[in-house]
């Protein structure tokens, strides 16, 4: 058996340039690999873009929600303060009274019209 030219070897098919068959085949590995990352970027991307993308609506949601419950929680102070006052302050009673067009009684209304 003849090594120079065996059916073999690799400069049997390339004509005897070992140096551009390596360089082919290095060439090769780096496609496939670059292939391959391509391949599970693309995977990744169109599985976890959605989910990203409804964390990022849920979150936005989040921080509404939370600036709503805020707003919610100085209007139920402000209500409970209301209460707090009916509850100790006579003439505040009074004059929200007043107001709803109550009187005491033994008092007489005038009524008068434009």
């Amino acid at each position: 058996m003849c090594w120079k030219k065996s059916i073999y070897s690799a400069s049997f098919f390339i004509g005897g340039d070992l140096a551009a068959l390596k360089l082919f085949f290095k060439i090769v590995r780096i496609s496939v690999v670059a292939a391959l990352f391509a391949a599970v970027g693309g995977v990744g991307y169109f599985f976890f873009y959605p989910k990203y993308a409804q964390w990022r609506m849920l979150e936005e949601q989040r921080v509404l929600l939370g600036k709503e419950i805020l707003y919610k929680s100085v209007e139920v102070a402000a209500l409970r303060s209301r209460q707090q006052r009916f509850l100790t302050d006579p003439d505040f009673v009074e004059i929200i009274a007043r107001q709803n067009n109550r009187i005491r009684p033994n008092e007489i209304v005038f009524i008068f019209d434009n």
